[in-house]
C-alpha cells in the first residue's frame, strides 16, 4: 500500500540523467542525446531549462517515411511536440501512471512550477517501483484505503493503475 504514497522524486531520472537539448539542436543531435540517456525521449528546453517541447522514439518512427526530413539538418524545433503532457514534481507516482494510461503514452517529463524540466520517467520506472502492477476496477470497495488521508483515497479511487490485489485490497507491492 505504501507504493501509492511514492512521490515523483522517488521514481524519476533527474539531473544529468534527463535527456535534454536546446531548441537550436538538430534532429541528429537530439537522437544522440536520446541514445546516450536511454529513456526514449528528449526534452527540448530554452537557456533557463524551461520546457519548449518533447521528441520521442515514437515521433522518429512516425517520420521515417517522410522524405522531407534530413536527420542531420532538420532543426528539432520543427519536429518536436510543442505541448507535451507533463507532471508536476510534487505529484504522486500513481498520478503519473494515471496520466500515462489516460493519454496512452509511455513517458513523461517532470516540471517545476516555472516549467523547468527537473526529471523524466517512463512506464518501466513505474513497473520497477511496483506502482503499476495490474489493472483493477475503480468501482470496487477498497476497505484498506481508509488508512490513508482523504486526498490520497480520492486520488487512488480515480486511477485504474495502482497497487491493488485482484480482490480490491491494497498490496505492499511484494
Amino acid at each position: 500500500g505504501r507504493r501509492l504514497l511514492l512521490h515523483m522524486r522517488d521514481v524519476i531520472h533527474a539531473g544529468d540523467e534527463v535527456p535534454r537539448v536546446r531548441e537550436t539542436a538538430s534532429l541528429s543531435e537530439t537522437l544522440v542525446e536520446m541514445s546516450r540517456k536511454r529513456l526514449g525521449m528528449s526534452a527540448i528546453v530554452d537557456a533557463d531549462g524551461r520546457l519548449l517541447g518533447l521528441y520521442t522514439d515514437g515521433d522518429l518512427r512516425r517520420k521515417l517515411d517522410d522524405a522531407s526530413i534530413d536527420v542531420r539538418s532538420t532543426p528539432i524545433a520543427s519536429v518536436m511536440t510543442k505541448s507535451p503532457k507533463v507532471i508536476g514534481a510534487d505529484a504522486l507516482a500513481v498520478e503519473a501512471a494515471q496520466l500515462m494510461e489516460h493519454h496512452k503514452i509511455n513517458a513523461l517529463l517532470v516540471v517545476d512550477d516555472e516549467r523547468r524540466v527537473v526529471g523524466a520517467l517512463n512506464i518501466h520506472d513505474l513497473l520497477r517501483a511496483r506502482v503499476v502492477s495490474h489493472m483493477s476496477s475503480t468501482d470496487k470497495q477498497y476497505s484498506h484505503l481508509n488508512d490513508f488521508p482523504a486526498d490520497i483515497r480520492e486520488r487512488a479511487k480515480r486511477t485504474r493503475l495502482a497497487c491493488f490485489d485482484v480482490d480490491g485490497t491494497l498490496t505492499d507491492g511484494r
